[in-house]
This record gives structure tokens, C-alpha cells and sequence, in this order.
């Protein structure tokens, strides 16, 4: 078994640091692993078990939840940083960081912000916009009235 794991780790070697045109075809490989003094049942095997790598990760993770990963952080456009106050953008991204806004709210905010007509939208405007596009009550008593303890607090009310 020894020898397979070695077969299918200098499979995964050549794939990993071949370029696409480098990378040799099937009987290539084939070729070189007999050539390195591997036996035909060994280099079977080995092909197996390349094989079943990909059923065997499909099998424990579901695909589904790679839907509901979302990694990065939104980072706002020049015309937005220059329009949303430091307070604004602190806010937005405190009550992203605390669940207290979806990803969806949190565009749909920035967007109302945006079609504001002054030059600078603060936490007063903030405010305004929050109670047009969250309709959960409690979710906005948590928001205004219940402050994180560092940095802006909404209690504009």
C-alpha cells in the first residue's frame, strides 16, 4: 500500500506543478510510473484511488453549503467613502459584524444612501433609511437600543 500512496502522491505532485501543456496525458504517466519500476496492479490501484477522491469529498461535504458561505468584506466605492460619514460606514459595518444586518439590507441601504441629496449621509440619515428597509421591530430595538458599548451609538431616537 506503501507504494500506492507514493504513485498517487507523484501523481498529484506532476498535476500540481505541471502547467496545463506540460501536464502529460494518461499513458505518459503510465509510462513514467512503469519506467520508475512501479507494477501494472500497483499503478491500477493507485488510478482507483485518484478516482475515488473526488466521490469521496463529494459524499462528506454537502453542496449546498457552499451557497451560504460567503467570505470577503464589502469594501466601499470611492463615491461611497466620500458621501457616507466615518461614523455611517462604522455603523454599517459594526451592525454587519453583529448579524444585526443581512448582506441584502446592507446594499439596499447603501443604495438609499446613496440617492440622499446632501453631500454627507450621517447616523442621523442612517437612522431614517434603517427603519425604511428593516421591517423586523425587534431587530431595530436591538439596533437603537441596545449600543455595543465601543465606537457610534444610534440612539437618535
Amino acid at each position: 500500500m506503501e507504494r500506492v500512496v507514493e504513485i498517487v502522491s507523484y501523481v498529484i505532485r506532476q498535476y500540481l506543478t505541471k502547467s496545463v501543456g506540460e501536464f502529460g496525458s494518461d499513458q505518459t504517466i503510465v509510462a513514467e510510473l512503469f519506467r520508475l519500476g512501479y507494477t501494472q496492479q500497483e499503478v491500477e490501484t493507485a488510478i482507483s484511488v485518484l478516482c475515488l477522491i473526488p466521490n469521496h469529498f463529494e459524499s462528506k461535504v454537502e453542496v449546498n453549503n457552499f451557497v451560504d458561505i460567503q467570505e470577503g468584506y464589502r469594501v466601499f466605492s470611492p463615491l461611497e467613502k466620500k458621501k457616507f460619514s466615518f461614523s455611517f460606514q462604522g455603523e454599517i459595518l459594526r451592525l454587519m459584524n453583529s448579524s444585526l444586518l443581512t448582506t441584502d439590507e446592507l446594499e439596499k441601504v447603501l443604495s438609499e444612501a446613496l440617492q440622499i441629496e446632501s453631500n454627507e449621509v450621517g447616523l442621523k440619515e442612517l437612522e431614517s433609511i434603517l427603519h425604511k428597509v428593516i421591517n423586523d421591530e425587534e431587530r431595530l430595538l436591538m439596533i437603537f437600543h441596545y449600543p455595543s458599548g465601543n465606537g457610534p451609538l444610534l440612539l437618535l431616537n
